[in-house]
């Protein structure tokens, strides 16, 4: 898990994912999307997640938005992409990922008829072997909490670096961990074989980081930064 140190300070936009009035790819609106919030200075971007509705794309239209993703940011922020859906598709996903030029994946829990931590723990593995690049598991409304117990089991595998959460609520680990900090949606939490370290890379002090990053990118872009700069 060293790899957590290779991650920029700063925000995280999460582009959506537009479509036309076929229910196509909107590849021009994408392309002037991402711009956008790139202009507005953000350290990465994040594609293919919740706001880009990973679970609503083929394999063929996801292809295309890492192909699109891959000639926009790598130069110029930090890239990431959500895989997900199935072990199989996951894993294709993260190679499509790491083609474009990805430094991170996302990693959603996939539906599991029959969920189990050993299960789970396997698909995430598999999935960091596939992707070759860092592994942010994505603790999401509808996957539930990450318990600490499948953490313990990914404590080995070099390349799953942290947890992403959306729940807006970390004290479960912040009572494993005996510490206390500012949870909220876009917190982040650093597993170790040791413990657990608590931080946040993101906007963490606004409940909806992801719609701010992607309706005014500039203005939560400096609102950050100022913040970061400033005593808590």
């Amino acid at each position: 898990m060293s790899q957590a140190n290779q991650f920029p300070q700063g925000t995280i936009g999460f582009p959506v994912t537009p479509w036309d009035a076929d229910l196509q790819l909107d590849e021009p609106a994408l392309r002037a999307h991402a711009e956008r919030m790139l202009v507005a200075g953000l350290d990465a971007l994040s594609f293919c997640g919740s706001n880009g509705e990973l679970h609503a794309l083929g394999l063929p239209e996801y292809e295309r938005i890492c192909e699109i993703a891959g000639e926009l940011v790598p130069q110029r922020a930090y890239l990431i992409l959500g895989v997900g859906q199935s072990w199989r598709t996951a894993r294709t996903q993260a190679v499509y990922a790491r083609r474009a030029g990805a430094k991170a994946v996302l990693c959603i829990a996939p539906y599991m008829a029959d969920p189990n931590e050993g299960g789970l723990a396997d698909y995430y593995r598999s999935v960091a072997e596939a992707a070759g690049i860092s592994v942010i598991l994505y603790q999401t409304k509808w996957s539930g909490t990450l318990p600490l117990s499948l953490l313990e089991r990914l404590a080995r595998v070099e390349n799953i670096c942290m947890v992403k959460d959306e729940n807006g609520d970390l004290s479960h680990y912040l009572r494993s961990a005996g510490t206390s900090a500012t949870a909220s949606i876009g917190s982040t939490v650093w597993p170790s074989r040791s413990c657990l370290a608590i931080g946040s890379w993101g906007s963490r002090r606004s409940p909806r980081a992801s719609r701010a990053l992607c309706r005014k990118p500039r203005c939560a872009s400096a609102n950050w930064r100022a913040k970061a700069i400033s005593p808590m």
